[in-house]
C-alpha cells in the first residue's frame, strides 16, 4: 500500500540541479520566443501539423500564449510532483531497504522528462511560429521525432533501471 511507503527527505543531486536548471532555462526560452516574436506574429498563425510536419490548421495567436502558460503550469506540476515520490506507482514494492533508490530512480526520471516535454514544448512552438512567419514551410519532422525517441529511450532507460535496482 501507498499509504506504508516510507517518507523519505532525498537531497538534490547534482544532476536533478542540472536537469532543473535546463528545464527553466528551456521554460523561460519558450515565453521569451513568445513575447518576442508577439507583435511580428499575424492574428491568424499555425497552430497544428499533420503527421509529415505540414501545417493544417490556423488560429489565433493567443494560442501561443495558452501554449505557454500549459508550459510553464506543467513544469511547475512536474517539479511538485518530485517532492512526493512515496505517491508514484512503482514496478516493485516499495519497502524500507529499497525505498531510497527506488525514490531516487524516479525522481531522476521525472526530472528528465520535465526536461523533454519542456523541450518539445518549446520545439512546438518555434515551429508554429517559425512558420507562421514564412520562415520555414513546416515543422522539422526529423527534430519532432528524436524528440519522440528521447521521451521513448528515458522511460526504457528508467523502467530498466528501476527494475534492477534493489
Amino acid at each position: 500500500m501507498k499509504a506504508d511507503r516510507p517518507r523519505l527527505k532525498l537531497p538534490l543531486t547534482k544532476a536533478e540541479w542540472a536537469l532543473l536548471v535546463m528545464t527553466i532555462v528551456i521554460v523561460g526560452g519558450t515565453v521569451g520566443i513568445v513575447a518576442y516574436y508577439w507583435t511580428s506574429l499575424p492574428d491568424q498563425i499555425t497552430t497544428h501539423f499533420d503527421i509529415m510536419g505540414t501545417a493544417d490548421r490556423k488560429g489565433p495567436k493567443s494560442t501561443l500564449l495558452f501554449l505557454s502558460a500549459v508550459s510553464v503550469v506543467n513544469c511547475l506540476l512536474m517539479l511538485v510532483l518530485t517532492r512526493f515520490p512515496h505517491t508514484f506507482n512503482y514496478l516493485k514494492p516499495i519497502t524500507e531497504k529499497n525505498a531510497a533508490s527506488q525514490y531516487s530512480l524516479a525522481r531522476k526520471f521525472m526530472f528528465v522528462m520535465n526536461l523533454e516535454v519542456s523541450g518539445l514544448m518549446f520545439f512546438a512552438i518555434w515551429s508554429c511560429i517559425q512558420v507562421s512567419l514564412g520562415a520555414a514551410q513546416s515543422m522539422d519532422s526529423s527534430s519532432l521525432i528524436t524528440l519522440i525517441v528521447a521521451i521513448i529511450i528515458s522511460s526504457a532507460i528508467y523502467i530498466f533501471r528501476a527494475n534492477r535496482a534493489q
